[in-house]
């Protein structure tokens, strides 16, 4: 029998929010890059 704290589990479920949260972020990031890459393709041609 493992006596876990409600603190460490809430400390775990935190941590792993803010790394969903952080991958978020980071994926649209990219999708604005991406973004910007087609808007500069259309405007040139």
């Amino acid at each position: 029998n493992i006596d876990v704290k409600p603190t460490t589990i809430a400390n775990c479920f935190r941590h792993c929010k803010i790394r969903s949260e952080e991958d978020m972020l980071f994926k649209q990031g990219i999708g604005d890059v991406e973004g910007i890459h087609k808007l500069k393709e259309v405007i040139s041609n």
